[in-house]
Formats: C-alpha cells, structure tokens, sequence
C-alpha cells in the first residue's frame, strides 16, 4: 500500500462534499477508478475547463463518505491519509488489539474504528486474474477481487499479523498483540548427529528465526536450508510437521529427519501414511486426506510447521488452505527465492506462513567460498541455421513445439555445447521442460535413441509429427551416454542415475525434473534449454551447480530466443540473473560473466 503517489483535497460540489484525487498520470490508476461502482462512490474526472467543474485543477473525485473511501481503498490498494476521512482522524477510539485466540489459525482485530477494517481489507485483498470475464464481476455481485481480511468477523490469516501490526502502526495507530494460550505443540526428544559444525550464516538463521518464533528464512540453494529446518525443530523440540511438494524431497527429508534427529519420521505420502515426533507430508496428500482442503486426518499437536521450498507461487493455495487450517505456533518458511514483490500468489503465502526473518545473499556465500562463482554464458542459434519464430496468430503451446521444442538450429546450438562443456571434463544438466525436446536433444548426443524412443507416450498427433520430422533433420554430434530423467523415469532407474551422477561416472544428464531439492554436488554445469520464463525456475536450476566441490568452476548457460513469446522469456531469464547475482555486464555470446562479490 502506499500513500505517497496520491495527493487529496476536499472540495464542495452541488451534490455534496467530494473528496479530490491527484495523480502522476498512470493508466492502470485510471483503469482501476473507472471500476469502482458509480452509484457508491460517484467517480468522475473534473476537468477544470467544464461549466461543472467542483475544482479549478485536474483531477478525479468520489463522494466523501466511508463506503465511498472504503472502495476507493480496496480497489487502489492504497490508504487515504486519516486527515482526510470523513470526521478526521480517530482520537479516542485509536489503540487497536490484535488477538489471537486459542486454537485458531488467525488473528481477530479489535478496535472502535471502521476505518482499521477498511485498511486491513485494502492491504489483504489482491484482484484476481481474468476477473472481468467472471459472470458475478460483470453483473455487479463481486469486485474481483480475492479478500484475506474477513470484514465480516474482522479476523485475517496469522501469517499476516506482523504486517498488520506494521501497517497500522504507520498510520499512527497504538496496537497491541495477544496470543490467547499458543499451540507450541507436543514436547518430543531429538539428538543432534549432524556431521558437521553448523556455519555462521546457518547459525544466525536459527538465531533470527527462534527471535521471530519462526518466519521465512532465505538462504541460496545449496547452502543447507534443510540443516536451518532440522536444528531449528532440535532447538524447540517440539513434535513438527514438514510439508513438501514432491516425492523427491518426501524421502530427501525422511531420511535426514533420520539422520539427524535420531527420530524414526512420520511420512505421508507416495502411498504412505504414518505420523511421528517429525513428519513429512507432501501438500497434496494432506490436501486430499483431509478433503475440502482441511488437514482434518493430521493429528492437532504439531507445535511446528515446516513449508519447504516455500517460494513456490504454483502451490500458493495448497500452503494457505493447509496453513490457514493447522494451529501451530511456530510457522516456517524455507525458501531459495524470497518474493521481492507482494501479489496475490505471495500474499497468501506469508498469510499461510509468516514473514521474512532472515535472508542470505547469493554474493556473501560466494564471497565466503560456500558457492562456486559460476561463469553466465549464452549461446545463440542463429550460429547453427535459421532459427524459427512464433507467427502473429499462433497459439504460445503451437509455437512453444515449433520454435522451442522442435527448431533443428536450436537443438544443435544446445547439443554442441552440451557436447564441448562435458569434453571439458564437466558434468552437464540440460534443463527442459518436455520429454520430447529433451530426447530430441539426447537423440543427437547419444546414437541410441530412436525415433520411436522420442514419441513414446507422447499422444498429441501433431505433435508426434513435428518431432519426427525434427529428428529426421538432426545430425549426430556426439556417442556419449546422455540420459534422460523425467517423473516418469521408474524409481530403480532414477535411483541409478542419480548415484552415477554422485560418483561422477556419468556425464549428461538431460532433466525435466531436476530443479529444486535433489543434492548433487558434482554437478557442475547446466544448460537453461526450457525457453521459459520463471525467476524461480532459473534461480533454483542455477543453484543445482553452484557446488564447489569440482574444481572445475561452474558454467551457467541460457539460449538466446527471438521474436514472439520467447524473445521476452529469454530477456526476463537474463534480467533475473543480473538482479540475483548482480551481474554487470550484457550478455554476449564472446564473453562470460561473473557474479560481483
């Protein structure tokens, strides 16, 4: 919210007392008041030249009255400066109490001013994607919006408590918070066996989070969030209920809950079901037993609750539904990527989990030797042919096979450098994001592959042709033992690969999965080939490599894309490295780049 982009008046009008509103022109402002509704609010725009014109300068206007403000605020998400609400500031009616009673997941506020609600409600409400396409939007019957503030019985998520305590505080605001007998859960006993000393950065990380009672800790991938999560849990020890995305990371932290706690783990998942002193549960096997979204066949004393890879905006519902619903005092958020804007996706994760209490740079653990300073590279396929581009009306997923998936200059830009970084003695991932693409690109690396292989369970006839006639283009680059990895690939064989990987005896691996939560230090090269668009994506497979465990130095490498769709993709990947690892220079296909630290 913000209070700064937006100056008022209050000017007099033959229909009343009108509150003015200036502004540097900003087209999605004014989008945004020609949505309020006109019969509560009367927007108009008063240009001073009109014959009934109620001010002699530029401006917009809505009835000065409380609903009128109210839907000015939600709407803007922004705040009307207390001056300039009708009756003034409050006086005697300003402390407000923000309660958190026993057993419940949020927080209630208390206090004699409609105008607290109306703030809150503006700060926790976010417009919904598409809504104007929604039939109750358009007859009028919803605001599009998505509230997490309840103004009906004035309560919020807990999750948001520390915002809400800071926003009203800013508006000037005397507020006081009560937690009315705190779930810290089921004492349980933990023994310590981790291996190592704990590093100062991870140490300061507890510290923060045991100061905040949780709260999300930042910490760049491959810099052991999981130890934070474990000693965390060992500090309190208190029973704790770690929630994961994947089958991956179920067993990564069953087995380190093991190993480090001396405790045999609850795990729920991949057709398990058992409860202990710390469980595991993947988001969507709580979802489903609990049904409706309630976590109902949890037990209810988990004093701690864990959200791993927490940053992840496609679960952002899963984590508010189970979040909102468990009673947990302390709540934490482990996450490689903290939000650096606040959406809907990520409003409703802190709803769910609280705030940041502790974030790493990328560059101090670098500079600190914890993380290899990688080499930002590109490759262009404009060197390997004609590369296509998406046409003015064709669908993103028609282009996407066309241009990303099945471009013979493209799959060859990728295959060569795959080829001349594991000459150089690395061992390369080469993220994709379709099967098919991926064999297309071990196709050409490994003479095994038939084109028989790169269709398999593919059902989308033109699709299958596409990639046929791809494969019938291609020229053979290399004879290695390229594999490829899906979530398709049986558990044996996974299992195989990945302990290849580990001993180094395997060279390529081509993935669609591996991008988040899987331990392989000898990796020590990736190849962005997915074409995609993801901050998070891109920070979390870079991280994959940033090990320093080979000596050999990590190579980080992107595909330059034109034209249609792909060409912003390409330029949004570029932007995100730059701002995550503060990267100096442009990209060039001659010279590398490195991280400053």
């Amino acid at each position: 919210m913000s209070t700064q982009q937006f100056s008022y008046d209050r000017v007099e009008s033959p229909y009343g007392p009108k509150l003015a509103v200036q502004f540097d022109y900003d087209a999605a402002i004014v989008d945004a008041l020609k949505r309020l509704s006109w019969s509560n609010t009367h927007r108009a725009y008063n240009d001073p030249d009109d014959t009934d014109a109620v001010a002699d300068y530029r401006c917009w206007t809505i009835d000065h009255t409380k609903d009128a403000l109210k839907a000015f605020e939600t709407e803007l998400g922004t705040a009307v400066p207390d001056d300039y609400w009708p009756g003034g500031a409050p006086s005697d009616n300003s402390t407000v109490r923000l309660i958190v009673p026993e057993g419940s997941s949020h927080f209630r506020v208390e206090s004699q001013s409609d105008r607290v609600v109306s703030l809150l409600d503006a700060a926790f409400s976010y417009r919904v994607e598409d809504a104007e396409y929604v039939t109750a939007y358009q007859n009028g019957e919803w605001d599009g919006k998505e509230h997490l503030f309840e103004t009906r019985f004035r309560r919020a998520p807990v999750g948001l408590l520390d915002r809400a305590r800071a926003l009203l505080e800013s508006e000037g605001y005397s507020v006081s918070v009560e937690r009315e007998a705190p779930n810290t859960g089921r004492e349980i006993a933990t023994e310590w066996t981790f291996d190592h000393d704990l590093r100062p950065y991870q140490r300061e990380a507890i510290q923060a989070m045991l100061d905040d009672d949780g709260g999300v800790v930042a910490l760049p991938t491959g810099t052991g969030k999981t130890v934070v999560g474990l000693r965390f849990i060992h500090a309190l020890e208190s029973r704790a209920l770690v929630l994961v995305h994947s089958r991956e990371l179920l067993h990564q932290w069953a087995e380190r809950i093991e190993a480090t706690l001396g405790v045999e783990p609850g795990v729920i998942g991949d057709r398990q079901f058992t409860q202990g002193p710390v469980t595991v549960a993947t988001l969507q096997t709580v979802m489903k037993q609990g049904g409706n979204g309630a976590p109902s066949a949890l037990d209810g004393d988990y004093g701690i609750v864990v959200f791993d890879e927490c940053h992840r905006t496609s679960a952002a519902e899963q984590m508010h539904e189970i979040g909102t619903d468990i009673d947990a005092f302390y709540r934490v958020g482990l996450s490689a990527t903290p939000w650096r804007r606040v959406d809907g996706e990520t409003l409703k994760i802190e709803a769910a989990v609280g705030p940041i209490a502790h974030e790493v740079s990328p560059q101090r653990m670098i500079q600190e030797g914890y993380l290899a300073n990688p080499t930002f590279e590109v490759i262009d396929p404009m060197d390997y042919g004609q590369p296509r581009h998406a046409s003015v009306n064709e669908s993103y997923q028609n282009a996407k096979t066309r241009v990303i998936e099945c471009d013979p200059a493209r799959l060859t830009a990728i295959a060569s450098k795959t080829h001349k970084l594991a000459d150089d003695g690395h061992q390369v991932l080469v993220n994709v994001s379709r099967k098919g693409h991926g064999r297309l690109i071990a196709s050409m690396l490994d003479g095994t592959v038939s084109v028989d292989d790169i269709v398999a369970g593919i059902d989308n006839s033109d699709r299958k042709r596409q990639l046929r006639q791809s494969f019938q283009k291609l020229a053979q680059i290399s004879n290695t033992d390229a594999v490829m990895l899906t979530g398709e690939t049986p558990d044996a064989k996974r299992d195989s690969i990945l302990d290849d990987l580990e001993r180094g005896e395997q060279e390529i691996v081509i993935s669609t999965i591996l991008k988040e939560g899987v331990d392989i230090p000898s990796l020590d090269a990736v190849i962005l080939a997915h074409g995609q668009r993801s901050d998070i994506e891109t920070i979390q497979t870079i991280g994959r490599v940033l090990r320093p465990s080979s000596g050999r130095g990590a190579r980080v490498v992107d595909v330059i894309d034109r034209g249609r769709f792909f060409q912003e993709a390409y330029e949004e990947r570029q932007q995100t490295m730059k701002d995550y690892y503060e990267l100096e220079d442009s990209p060039s296909t001659e010279t590398p780049r490195r991280a400053v630290v």
